[in-house]
């Protein structure tokens, strides 16, 4: 026991020696600048400092230059750049493409890694797939005539009428928002003729899935700096299922649309993915993370503007008027 106590002092001792040398090294360099925070966690706490979030990325463009370095956690330090010019140029260059090695340790086994979890060649060719289809969808006339003005239609305006109706004008807009974003990213991956009712049940399964996963976002991203390897092992294994859940769903989805013979005016992910070669499983992982990604970031997006709008109707007067 004794024994055990002191290698674990010592090596206690050997990081924070080690990385107070580093330190102030770097801070005796002045290159890169940037806090040095305190031994083994550096940066850590301030940067995940939950009370105001973006105090330190406030903090380190007012006080360090447009690239700046922080030791964030026991085993990586973190690079920002604070200026734009600076970011279209790096993100061009191949040393800032480079996903970290434990997103891709972290997908199940037999299961191929979304694209957003990838490095190299083939992280390239998926993205650029991605964006000549999903992103041009949700962006091009069309799409937007048709599937959100259904969406609006059949979605969030009898939402806001059943508030009205039914609870005294009191209308929480998450289940609409959630719904309006899940279905443009459906519409744009399956066809725009794709829309889901919103008490779908498979839709309602994924919804609540997705949920519960978003809830510990921060948490997961926190373990990152902490504890990686857990992480990845933890995530891999799948323990409660969540990510079976989530790709059986999928499966249907597709299984659903390929019966249906469904032949969109626009060409949707899926068919475009399918036209490339990839295989069924490459194009799960890659459209559930469109999916993931998509939906529950902008709907609470929406949802706080809209919170925002109702707390200051000054500015909801402005905002309608321009």
């Amino acid at each position: 026991m004794g024994g055990a106590l002191g290698c674990s002092a010592l090596f206690l001792c050997t990081q924070i020696v080690r990385r107070t040398f580093y330190s102030a090294y770097f801070k005796y360099k002045k290159y890169p600048p940037g806090p040095i925070g305190i031994p083994i966690l550096g940066c850590f706490l301030s940067r995940w400092n939950l009370l105001n979030f973006y105090a330190f990325p406030t903090m380190m463009g007012k006080n360090y230059g447009p690239v700046s370095m922080y030791p964030n956690g026991p085993w990586y330090w973190s690079v920002m750049i604070n200026d734009k010019k600076l970011i279209d140029k790096y993100s061009r260059m191949h040393a800032f493409m480079d996903r970290p090695l434990m997103w891709q340790q972290a997908t199940m086994p037999g299961v191929p890694a979304n694209f957003s979890a990838m490095n190299g060649h083939a992280m390239m060719d998926r993205r650029k797939l991605f964006q000549s289809t999903i992103i041009r969808m949700t962006d091009s006339r069309f799409f937007t005539e048709f599937v959100q003005k259904h969406i609006k239609q059949n979605i969030l305006f009898p939402d806001i009428d059943d508030a009205i109706a039914h609870k005294n004008g009191k209308w929480n807009p998450w289940n609409a928002s959630f719904c309006y974003t899940f279905n443009t990213v459906y519409g744009a991956s399956f066809g725009p003729e794709s829309i889901l009712d919103p008490k779908d049940e498979l839709y309602l399964e994924f919804k609540k899935i997705t949920e519960d996963s978003m809830a510990g976002v921060l948490f997961l991203f926190m373990l990152t700096s902490l504890a990686p390897n857990y992480l990845a092992k933890k995530y891999s294994k799948d323990a409660d299922g969540t990510q079976r859940k989530l790709r059986s769903i999928l499966m249907q989805w597709i299984v659903k649309r390929e019966k249906a013979q469904i032949k969109s005016d626009e060409p949707s992910y899926i068919d475009m993915m399918f036209e490339s070669g990839l295989d069924r499983e490459s194009i799960i992982s890659d459209v559930l993370a469109a999916f993931q990604a998509g939906a529950h970031t902008t709907a609470a997006s929406i949802t706080m503007q809209l919170f925002m709008l109702a707390k200051h109707p000054g500015f909801k007067r402005k905002f309608t008027k321009n």
